[in-house]
């Protein structure tokens, strides 16, 4: 069984829209589909009336918060329209909980449902990335007019299938889940939920989960057996949204295991126009994030450093049970320090061929010359420059040392 994530990239799910108007009719379909909205912030409300003044009337609206005043506000936006309103008793969960535990009875009169719910930066340097998460979420499982949400249930309609539509992860320069970093931490709770529902799935912590942000398009049926768990509101504790282990975060990464359990695929779609600014986005961060990276990894491309990962794992299979000294105290060598930390591996030294008597990153600096060699020793030499490396081989060689390996073999 593949992962959700190669899945989507195997089958090419990305779906990318643009304004065309169907000539089929989709009113049927229309009304066998409702759009679940959680709020919680009064200040945003107009800036979201933008995009619900694009939903087809024929399309059922719940709006569920903790909040009346809040109900009311949008009660006098929408008046006259097929809108219901829900008053979320206990505000812990937020928008995760009004999902699973107010929106559960909704589910079951319907054959799709999007869910939706509103956002605020917490800190003011965020703003723009949550402007364009906003965008992101709510442009692209909405649309700037009818024919969007139209489109969206076709996909459904043409492909048995597709379980779940997801909006693309968040970009800018603060998120970071377009660089791979899905999980933030959060993998072992998502793990424990697919446990607890007994889901047949894949799911690996060196494979991003795919769709963030708690906001999809899906088919009831794909997500079945997540909504018939007896999910209750002590199972939320707003004390602990700093903690990646939260229920919340778990759930917000579940949607595509679980419709994998029921025999259905994820994908992505967006907007013709939030698919062009994303390209744009993504190169400008990737040639920065480049450019920054060059200056302290010296392997600018993809193979290499997938090479730079090959003669990591060696050298880190080879240091078990070692006293490992690394040979050159530059760049390389300190990148080697960081690694081998990170595994719980603490070396002796650097080496040096000059110089010595110092510290580099908390690592004593010493003289090859004063070295005592003993069987119990590794040494690593950390130069990629292959001159560099040959005349430290030499040396060693010419001193009867033979105890080591390259870094970069």
């Amino acid at each position: 069984m593949k992962n959700v994530y190669d899945i989507k990239e195997d089958k090419g799910l990305l779906y990318i829209l643009d304004s065309t108007i169907l000539s089929k009719s989709m009113e049927k379909i229309l009304t066998q589909s409702a759009i679940i909205i959680f709020l919680y912030y009064f200040e945003d409300i107009e800036k979201y009336q933008e995009y619900i003044n694009n939903i087809s009337k024929e399309i059922d609206v719940y709006v569920i918060s903790s909040r009346q005043q809040l109900l009311d506000a949008v009660y006098k936006l929408n008046r006259g329209k097929n809108f219901k309103y829900v008053l979320k008793k206990d505000a812990r969960g937020r928008d995760v909980a009004a999902l699973l535990i107010e929106g559960k009875e909704i589910l079951a009169q319907y054959k799709y449902v999007c869910f939706l719910h509103d956002k605020r930066a917490h800190y003011i340097e965020q703003q723009d990335d949550v402007n364009l998460w906003i965008k992101n979420i709510w442009g692209n499982l909405i649309g700037n007019d009818e024919t969007h949400i139209q489109q969206i249930l076709d996909i459904f309609e043409s492909n048995a299938n597709i379980g779940v539509l997801t909006p693309p992860d968040p970009i800018g320069e603060y998120f970071c889940s377009w660089y791979g970093m899905g999980w933030h931490g959060s993998y072992d709770i998502t793990k424990k939920i697919t446990e607890k529902l007994k889901l047949n799935c894949n799911i690996s912590k060196d494979i991003p989960p795919l769709g963030l942000g708690t906001a999809l398009w899906f088919r009831t049926t794909a997500l079945e057996k997540l909504f018939r768990y007896p999910w209750i509101i002590n199972d939320f504790d707003d004390y602990r949204l700093s903690d990646v282990n939260y229920l919340s975060y778990g759930i917000e990464r579940i949607f595509a295991y679980v419709a994998q359990d029921a025999g259905y695929d994820t994908g992505e779609v967006m907007t013709l126009e939030y698919a062009k600014m994303q390209t744009l986005i993504v190169k400008r961060e990737t040639m920065e994030i480049y450019k920054r990276m060059y200056e302290f990894y010296p392997f600018p491309t993809v193979e290499s450093a997938k090479k730079v990962q090959e003669n990591m794992d060696r050298v880190l299979k080879a240091s078990k049970g070692k006293k490992v000294y690394l040979y050159g105290a530059g760049l390389m060598g300190r990148f080697c320090l960081a690694n081998l930390r990170r595994q719980g591996i603490e070396p002796v030294a650097f080496l040096v061929t000059d110089g010595g008597d110092k510290f580099v990153d908390s690592l004593r600096v010493e003289r090859i010359e004063n070295w005592k060699n003993d069987v119990e020793s590794l040494i690593v030499i950390t130069p990629i420059n292959e001159k560099v490396k040959k005349e430290i081989e030499y040396n060693l060689n010419f001193n009867e040392i033979t105890n080591y390996i390259k870094f970069w073999d």
